[in-house]
């Protein structure tokens, strides 16, 4: 992949572009679980959210950990949303 770096002369600040890793875990901002409803209102049974820094807010609780792509539930999921840091969203 060629990734492009410039400088802002005005700023004096280098640009550092987000690295990507094979798995591309790193362009996930949430993903959530309905255990509810198989199609019409989302229902958020269990859901993470990954920090600015990577850590995991666990339904809405804050952690030290950093994301290892696993989402948990006690109920059996029935859909499954993403979104990625562009604000892209994918329900499946």
């Amino acid at each position: 992949m060629n990734i492009l770096t410039y400088s802002n002369k005005s700023a004096g600040k280098t640009y550092n572009p987000i690295t990507i890793s094979d798995d591309g875990l790193e362009l996930i901002e949430f993903t959530s679980l309905d255990c509810t409803n198989t199609n019409g209102e989302w229902h958020s049974d269990s859901e993470i959210k990954i920090d600015k820094n990577g850590y995991v807010i666990k339904n809405g609780i804050k952690t030290k950990e950093f994301w290892n792509g696993t989402i948990e539930s006690d109920k059996k999921p029935l859909r499954i949303k993403i979104r990625n840091i562009c604000g892209d969203e994918t329900v499946w």
